[in-house]
């Protein structure tokens, strides 16, 4: 019960940061909607109050950031973005961005007329800014060894390694829903065409149909993936939003940048969880009703991430409530996003992405039911029911790796 109210309590986060992005906001209709998109999120009531994590807090903390940029206060935007960090690292891809965004918009943006008056308050600006941020990683480090007989930089290495445990894998069990899902599958379908026509020595083929190993031999014909390499991707995604925030420092686009940057951490990013996509959505919420594009643009990744955090609901029993819960989730969006008419094709493509949801759904649920799986009764080899035992998984993960694809280029459109 303790827990349910301090979740309650510190969903309050979310509330100021909506209220300072939107005050003397003059459009109400706006700001009505993005208060519904963000306090009735399906992923966060998923992930928070049925699984019990604070990940409204943590995004609360982003928006009270964002907020604050908004009304030009940027040495407290730095200071609430250097907490978000400490608490969770998650948020560590948005530095690029805030970095860009505060160089331009704030240490280098002055009314001096005098060159030399100008450039000393510009370094007097970048020297607070950095100050900030210094103290706040210091003091947080400090209260970590605090007390304990170990070295700062010991400390930092072990936090580190724990913050990035790139050895267990590429992929979570359970596929996150971005393009190594994708890589993945056609992996498994080429080891399955191998063994089939007999083009591969047998004992270099795994047997793993899922990710989190750690032993580096999650591919079986494709080759592996790196983190470095992945890093490498997800730096030159980001590189021409970067720039174009660079020309262009408004809020509105960095609030769009900060949605493709999460965007492409996640579909790029190494043992990403599928839950990093609310990092996504709710700043989302914040333009959600400001254009046409942005609108088509949340009712496709909404659509997709609720059916991505279906299964975290793992009781058969659950059935009904899961898809009482995505078909109110997406009314609810649709609801709350209504106003111009999309295009002809935005319209089809929102529409089969919310059907298609629905119908991944009912395989998911129908599959165990029709086809057990249960072992053959006598042979010690697993029965076909066994090995596709992962099936309607992998089925949800390739769904929502197309909707988040489509989403991502949606996105890159926005933002270039």
């Amino acid at each position: 019960m303790l827990h349910k109210i301090t979740l309650i309590i510190t969903d309050f986060t979310l509330v100021i940061g909506l209220a300072l992005y939107f005050r003397k906001e003059s459009q109400i209709e706006a700001k009505y909607c993005s208060f519904v998109l963000v306090l009735f999120n399906g992923g966060l009531l998923i992930i928070d109050h049925l699984h019990f994590q604070y990940n409204g807090m943590l995004i609360g903390l982003l928006l009270i950031s964002i907020g604050l940029l908004k009304k030009e206060m940027y040495i407290s935007a730095s200071f609430a973005f250097a907490v978000l960090i400490l608490t969770k690292h998650l948020f560590l891809n948005l530095a690029p961005l805030y970095f860009v965004y505060l160089l331009r918009k704030y240490c280098l943006t002055t009314n001096t007329p005098c060159p030399k008056d100008c450039s000393l308050k510009q370094a007097g600006r970048f020297l607070q800014l950095a100050m900030v941020v210094l103290w706040t990683v210091g003091l947080a480090l400090f209260s970590i060894c605090c007390g304990q007989q170990i070295s700062i930089l010991s400390q930092t290495k072990q936090i580190l390694s724990r913050l990035f445990p790139f050895g267990r894998g590429l992929v979570h069990t359970y596929w996150a829903g971005n393009i190594w899902a994708l890589y993945l599958a056609f992996d498994r379908t080429l080891l399955l065409l191998s063994k089939r026509l007999d083009l591969l020595n047998s004992g270099h083929l795994i047997s793993s149909t899922t990710g989190g190993r750690e032993d580096g031999k999650l591919m079986a014909v494709l080759p592996s993936i790196s983190p470095s390499f992945s890093a490498l991707l997800f730096a030159i995604a980001i590189v021409p939003c970067l720039r174009n925030i660079w020309v262009e420092p408004r809020i509105e686009r960095f609030v769009h940048s900060a949605v493709f940057v999460g965007l492409s951490s996640f579909m790029v990013g190494f043992h990403v969880h599928e839950k990093a996509m609310l990092s996504v959505a709710v700043p989302l919420a914040l333009v959600a009703f400001g254009d046409q594009q942005s609108r088509h643009l949340y009712k496709v990744l909404n659509s997709g991430m609720v059916l991505s955090f279906l299964p975290l609901l793992p009781h058969t029993n659950q059935c009904l409530e899961r898809f009482i819960f995505l078909l109110t989730s997406n009314a609810i969006t649709f609801r709350a996003l209504r106003g111009a008419l999309s295009s002809k094709k935005d319209c089809l493509v929102e529409r089969g992405f919310v059907c298609s949801s629905s119908l991944v759904l009912l395989f998911y649920e129908l599959f165990p039911l029709l086809f057990g799986t249960e072992e053959v009764a006598g042979d010690e080899t697993k029965s076909w029911k066994v090995k596709m035992e992962f099936l309607p998984l992998m089925v949800v993960s390739l769904h929502t790796s197309l909707a988040y694809t489509y989403c991502w280029f949606v996105s890159f459109k926005i933002v270039a």
